[in-house]
Order: structure tokens, then sequence, then C-alpha cells
């Protein structure tokens, strides 16, 4: 078996002596100590040449606009979503922009509650 295990016999009646010589060549490989040598692993049609490839960059697509993937106005976005803001009474859609969320502590009720603007309408749930 030292070109990895054969593809099964697909041809092959359930039972058929293939069959069993394959389950045995499989097991036998699964049962060996340690792990399954990378090299044993069949990898047509696939990329995993990719994945040696680590270069953070390829993120920015994804991950934001800014050079560390967010930009200084994501990243107040994401500081403000991320500690409890303060406030007489309850946000408006000018603390928080559509699509965002954030916590905040009513002074004057003091409750927390996370909010968030769905599309121009603040919807909440208290935080017990």
């Amino acid at each position: 078996m030292a070109g990895g295990l054969p593809p099964p016999p697909t041809r092959a009646a359930n039972g058929d002596f293939a069959w069993t010589a394959w389950y045995n060549a499989l097991y036998a490989l699964l049962s060996t100590s340690g792990s399954v040598s990378w090299t044993l692993i069949n990898k047509a049609g696939s990329s995993i040449a990719d994945l040696a490839n680590k270069n953070h960059g390829l993120l920015t697509s994804i991950l934001g606009t800014g050079a560390t993937h967010v930009s200084a106005a994501e990243g107040l976005r994401i500081t403000a979503c991320i500690t409890t803001q303060t406030k007489a009474g309850v946000p408006t859609t000018s603390d928080i922009p559509a699509g965002n969320w954030a916590i905040y502590k009513d002074t004057s009720g003091g409750t927390i509650k996370l909010y968030a603007n769905d599309g121009g309408t603040i919807k909440s749930v208290a935080l017990v």
C-alpha cells in the first residue's frame, strides 16, 4: 500500500473479495499509530496548495476596508458597540446607525438594554 488507499471497487458486488480487501486496506491505514500521512490523501481536483499561502492581505476584500481590515470609522462603530453607552432615555437612530447595535444604560430609568437599529426602527431587549 505504498501509494495509499486505492479507490473503492465500485464494480464489484457487495461481499466480493475486492470489497473485503479494500475494507482491510482501509482498516490498516486508519488503525496505524500516529496519523495518516498527508501524501497518502488523494487531493485530485482540489487546490490544497493554496492553503500554504497565509497572506493576511488576501482577506481585505471580505473583512473591511482598512489596512488592518477595519477602517477608522468601522473601528469607532465596533468600539461603540462593544462598550456600554450611557444616556438619559432611549437611544435614537442618530445614536445607533441603521444595521448596527449597542448596549445602553438608561441613567434615568436604571435599565440596561441591547438596542438594534433595524432599518430605522430601534428595537431592544432588556439585559438582566
